[in-house]
């Protein structure tokens, strides 16, 4: 009987609700129950296992969405692709192109907010995978726009602004698989599967639409967004919300629990006599109502909080001098997205090359995000990777508008790729060296909105030059300005940051000091050859030595 119990009592995964926490209690009853015990100790096939329990069923959820949105992000930075078809057959100006391919990214700022409350109304399931329907009806609508103006609503509003959800859901999501020190390679793997969208899509919407036309190319890009909707479908699973017991100060799962305590009790409640049912019911009440003010009270001083860490950041000189500079470097960077296509174009670049050099920029990027796992092994800053990054791809830019020969592009194309790579990976922790980690969300956030605002810049600044001369050659030359202006501007960040960070030292090193004056040191008797304890004196006695 005691082995009975013994194996009854067995601690083993819960499979139903995929945590490793469940426990099999004792088994009472007939020797029927007794055999589903014994049965649940026998181990699971592998891809059971995979499918079962969410720490193995996390890492394949988290692929799937990072092939989800590869495919929908690669599509938006390979536009300058179809730039080329677009600028051909609709004959348009270079700033309405330029905005086009432009909105998508710039709105990254607005449709970011709206994520939390679509999610929070449809689940994260249904928000994913309409969001990837929404995508492919907006991609294939596109293929059949006779003017340029229905494709700011079908590519630039639905598809870009249905990416934007995706993203921010998605990341959402797979955080919730993870604990938060571990959740931040996982959702970085989204990045890896762009570059390689990109390195993937250049040569096929280059041979599709040589073929067949950019028409058909858009429509084939739409099936392999559709596709991923139905990877959604299967592979998209709402988190355990009993996973990991994180300590957050989230104020959205504090009023779940408030309000899942508060429903509890009333139920509790409700089974007692009637003599007693009207007044505990008015005590939960006046409770739940009071609960609710606590609530919003928190609310309250959450986004309060959430503003006076905001109002610190734009006075750090280093963080809004860091801010200014990403503007100006991603406005340079965004070229790249949006006319490089045009550009090697209008120097006498076949399509055939053009498609190749594409790839060797995402394949390049792919490299560089990949190195940063070897950043802190640098033996200096990471905030000095920035204005090295932007020294960079100055200086390859000056070599492109110097050097004629088109072997120079395969040059220009890898070490701009590899700046990107290293760029887009290095901003979250170039963000938290400047602002610390209680406001790194604040912080990520502005750098958010600002290669949100230097994607519009990007989409003016090329056209307008355009218009201006017929050629790309000054934009080429303001990509590099741009760069240059950067590169001093993130030193500055570098030196500034050094400056407090050695300020902040100095003024602990004096406090510890100033402690240690005002302690009492204790002193040595030589002749005793024990500790007695003083006052500090600067001059000991004769027979007193300080130790």
């Amino acid at each position: 009987m005691n082995k009975l119990n013994t194996l009854c009592h067995r601690g083993n995964k819960n499979i139903e609700n995929g945590t490793d926490s469940g426990q099999f209690g004792p088994v009472s009853g007939s020797p029927d129950q007794l055999e589903l015990a014994q049965v649940s100790d026998i181990p699971l096939p592998l891809y059971k296992r995979l499918w079962v329990d969410p720490l193995n069923f996390r890492w394949i959820t988290t692929f799937i969405w990072a092939v989800g949105v590869g495919v929908t992000f690669g599509i938006m930075g390979d536009f300058s692709m179809f730039y080329m078809f677009l600028e051909r057959e609709f004959d348009s100006s270079v700033t309405e192109l330029s905005w086009l391919g432009a909105l998508p990214w710039c709105l990254c700022c607005f449709f970011s907010p709206l994520s939390t409350l679509i999610v929070h109304r449809f689940g994260y399931r249904a928000t994913m995978v309409g969001a990837c329907f929404v995508c492919a009806i907006g991609l294939f609508s596109t293929s059949f726009i006779q003017e340029l103006w229905p494709a700011f609503l079908s590519y630039s509003l639905f598809f870009g602004g249905s990416s934007v959800v995706l993203y921010t859901v998605g990341c959402v999501y797979v955080t919730g698989y993870f604990d938060k020190k571990h959740c931040t390679g996982p959702v970085s793997t989204n990045g890896l599967a762009f570059e390689i969208a990109i390195l993937v899509f250049s040569p096929v919407i280059q041979v599709t639409s040589d073929e067949w036309g950019w028409r058909w190319s858009v429509r084939l890009l739409s099936c392999c967004t559709l596709g991923a909707a139905f990877l959604f479908i299967v592979f998209i699973r709402e988190p355990p919300s009993d996973m990991f017991n994180d300590d957050d100060d989230d104020v959205v799962d504090d009023k779940k629990k408030h309000y899942q305590q508060l429903r509890e009790k009333e139920k509790k409640e409700s089974g007692v006599e009637n003599g007693g049912v009207v007044e505990e019911r008015q005590d939960g009440e006046e409770e739940e109502e009071q609960g609710k003010e606590e609530v919003e009270q928190e609310e309250e001083k959450h986004w309060k909080a959430s503003l006076k860490r905001y109002i610190t950041l734009f006075k750090m000189p280093a963080f809004s001098i860091l801010l200014i500079g990403i503007v100006i470097s991603f406005t340079a960077l965004s070229f790249n997205h949006i006319n490089f296509g045009s550009y090697l174009t209008s120097v006498g670049i076949s399509d055939q090359k053009t498609a190749l050099l594409h790839s060797l920029l995402a394949g390049s990027a792919l490299v560089g995000r990949v190195s940063v796992l070897f950043v802190h092994l640098l033996p200096f800053s990471i905030l000095l990777t920035y204005p090295i990054i932007a020294v960079i791809s100055c200086g390859v830019s000056v070599v492109v508008l110097l050097v004629t020969p088109h072997w120079i592009f395969y040059i220009y194309s890898i070490l701009i790729g590899l700046m990107r790579g290293l760029y887009f990976s290095l901003a979250t922790g170039i963000a938290v060296e400047l602002s610390g980690k209680e406001k790194a969300a604040e912080a990520y956030a502005l750098a958010f909105v600002a290669w949100g605002v230097g994607s519009a810049l990007a989409a003016v600044v090329p056209g307008i030059t355009h218009e201006l001369t017929g050629s790309y050659t000054l934009s080429m030359t303001l990509c590099a300005a741009f760069w240059g202006v950067s590169a001093i501007l993130f030193f500055f960040v570098y030196l500034l940051n050094r400056r407090a960070r050695a300020k902040r030292k100095r003024l602990s090193s004096n406090s510890k000091v100033n402690e240690l004056k005002k302690e009492p040191l204790p002193l040595k008797d030589i002749r005793k050859d024990q500790i007695v304890s003083a006052s500090y004196s600067p001059l000991p006695t004769e027979d007193v030595t300080t130790v």
